[in-house]
């Protein structure tokens, strides 16, 4: 029996100029994120050794992957009836992999995902849809402060009370400051189009 569940996303964060009062209290907002917890029958459990938050991105005309290995998500849907559905992810972005020594060293920078003062990304969503295709998760998608509304796309089999989903995103570095400075007046070095990759397992 095939239905369609979640999606997750992924990001490289962002350049922050933060060094006021007000970036202090976000900083710590930040860092001590935790999941809310859902209840239910249709609360799902994240299986991590099964899963995967993956991205690509395109480097001096080079396409490369990155990984996050620590991720966290809270779910609750039933895909019968989408009313009290749920869904809540945090990413440590300190966790991720780019594939090579020297993008590893840039990425938690200043210019890129300042994990110093914003070491997480948040996704969270209310709003579960239907569409032809599976179903849309429609929420917001905050990285170093910003905050934008996204719709994620995914897909999901059930087996049981097993479920398998994947999703794609593309996500526009620009929205969330990715490559501060001179990385964002244009796509020389690194192209704005980032797509994010998810498979996660999760159980009930």
């Amino acid at each position: 029996m095939k239905y369609a569940l979640l999606t997750l996303l992924a990001l490289g964060c962002v350049a922050c100029s933060a060094n006021n009062g007000s970036d202090a209290l976000a900083q710590e907002a930040n860092a001590s994120m935790s999941l809310p917890p859902l209840s239910g029958d249709f609360v799902w459990t994240a299986d991590y050794s099964q899963s995967v938050l993956s991205f690509e991105a395109v480097h001096n005309d080079e396409t490369f992957m990155g990984k996050f290995e620590s991720f966290e998500a809270a779910i609750r849907l039933n895909p019968d009836d989408l009313r009290n559905a749920s869904l809540f992810a945090i990413v440590d972005l300190a966790s991720v992999d780019a594939g090579d020594p020297d993008r590893n060293g840039a990425i938690p920078t200043k210019e890129w995902f300042n994990v110093k003062a914003f070491p997480k990304a948040i996704f969270r969503s209310d709003t579960i849809t239907k569409t032809d295709e599976g179903y849309v998760a429609s929420g917001e998608l905050t990285i170093k402060g910003l905050t934008q509304m996204i719709d994620l796309p995914f897909t999901l089999s059930v087996d049981g009370n097993t479920a398998k989903a994947t999703g794609q995103y593309v996500l526009d570095r620009r929205d969330f400051a990715l490559g501060d400075g001179e990385y964002t007046k244009d796509e020389t070095w690194v192209k704005y189009r980032v797509l994010v990759n998810v498979e996660i397992t999760a159980t009930r």
